[in-house]
């Protein structure tokens, strides 16, 4: 329904049954509406997102990265060798590097900071 402008109080008025049953019958099969009408169906149709897909590209270009970098350290000299790759970031995943503070102190502020640690 949030692809038109009717709302449920417009059934029977402005929006007629015929239009509402047609909408529901043609929900994307992505949708909560689709899962719960057909929930033999919907393990499948999770599989078209495109967030999965996003997801399932990111690891794949990772795995690619990792074996191209794993493949040049093992013909590399061991005092030229770099850092592994970044994954790359995620909508929802937190960033596993660790963080510590986010500038200097102020020298006011040193005082009570030291003695709270």
């Amino acid at each position: 329904m949030t692809m038109t402008a009717f709302t449920l109080g417009d059934l029977g008025r402005a929006l007629p049954a015929r239009a509402l049953l047609s909408f529901v019958g043609m929900v994307p099969r992505t949708s909560r509406t689709f899962a719960s009408m057909r929930p033999d169906e919907a393990e499948d149709a999770a599989w078209e997102g495109n967030a999965l897909l996003a997801q399932l590209l990111a690891a794949l270009v990772d795995e690619v990265r990792d074996l191209a970098w794993s493949f040049a350290q093992s013909r590399t000299r061991r005092s030229l060798r770099s850092m592994r790759p970044r994954p790359i970031p995620r909508p929802g995943v937190r960033d596993a590097r660790r963080r510590w503070g986010r500038g200097a102190i102020p020298v006011g502020d040193f005082e009570r900071w030291w003695k709270e640690e």
